[in-house]
């Protein structure tokens, strides 16, 4: 897996292998969020895009929403 901040709030990953579960992909992102970017939101939106054997993943924060819960949530889309 190789990750890359793209904007100060936008997370870029690629990850190796032909359709990553969703659990594979939200923990790969809470690893990169919490070791590379301390600034990113705790609530953040996804798209997921595969070609291949490879999957890259476009993270960046929710927009917010009036009775959104307080824990933090993770909402993937595939493309």
């Amino acid at each position: 897996m190789s990750s890359e901040t793209v904007l100060d709030k936008t997370l870029a990953l690629i990850i190796e292998g032909n359709h990553p579960s969703n659990e594979l992909i939200c923990s790969r992102l809470r690893e990169a969020m919490s070791s590379g970017s301390p600034e990113f939101c705790k609530n953040i939106e996804a798209d997921i895009f595969t070609y291949g054997s490879s999957t890259l993943v476009l993270a960046y924060p929710a927009p917010p929403l009036r009775n959104r819960v307080g824990e933090s949530a993770i909402r993937l889309r595939r493309i």
